[in-house]
């Protein structure tokens, strides 16, 4: 919805390639919509809305427009992944499917219902049974030891504290602070990508499903 805008676009960035803009068609009920068909996995993009023409830039994005225009891009708020170079971030387009195999919800009865709130990168920091590399991390969130502990404490469930895509505020980078708990959400379904693995950076998505199976 964007009733107060004269103009909205998509910038994305397809892997390989250049910066390319497409116009979303204004609506009479002042929904900016269309489809961009073709765009491969891991194509990166973000929105550019202006309230008066003159304010935003109908040229394609120069090749330097990560450096230049971080700015003027929003991200997609249904984006399920994040790319971050620097002060720009963009949404990157990623592949939803992922087999859950013969996973069943527990259905534990209210009762019998123990839950555990947990925040991923304290949870494991300092476990000694757990991997240093992977301390932190969703891995180390899902691995045997990590799970051998909830189950000694009769914990049936974990509630994690926010594992969505998060900045921290900008008195905190003045700081040289970061925002630990995460309650700065800036993409409701991307998974924080620096709560993953070295290893599994680019697997968008995936390390936090990965883990709900294991647990």
């Amino acid at each position: 919805m964007g009733p107060g805008l004269t103009r909205v676009e998509i910038a994305y960035k397809a892997p390989g390639d250049s910066w390319k803009v497409h116009t979303l068609p204004k609506l009479e009920d002042g929904v900016h919509h269309g489809i961009v068909d073709g765009l491969p996995l891991g194509t990166r993009y973000g929105f550019r809305a202006a309230v008066h023409e003159d304010t935003l830039p109908l040229s394609v994005p120069a090749p330097d427009f990560d450096a230049d225009d971080a700015e003027q891009l929003l991200l997609d708020p249904y984006g399920r992944a994040v790319h971050q170079r620097g002060e720009l971030l963009t949404s990157v387009r990623m592949d939803s499917a992922f087999d859950w195999g013969d996973d069943r919800p527990l259905r534990t009865p209210w009762r019998e219902t123990i839950v555990y709130e947990a925040h991923v990168r304290g949870q494991s920091m300092l476990h000694p049974d757990i991997p240093e590399h992977l301390r932190g991390t969703y891995a180390g969130m899902a691995h045997p030891a990590m799970i051998e502990h909830f189950h000694s404490l009769g914990v049936t469930a974990v509630q994690l504290l926010p594992i969505h895509f998060h900045i921290d505020e900008q008195h905190l980078q003045y700081l040289g602070l970061t925002n630990y708990w995460g309650y700065n959400t800036a993409a409701f379904f991307a998974p924080h990508s620096d709560y993953a693995t070295q290893a599994a950076q680019q697997a968008g998505p995936t390390p936090s499903r990965m883990n709900s199976k294991a647990w």
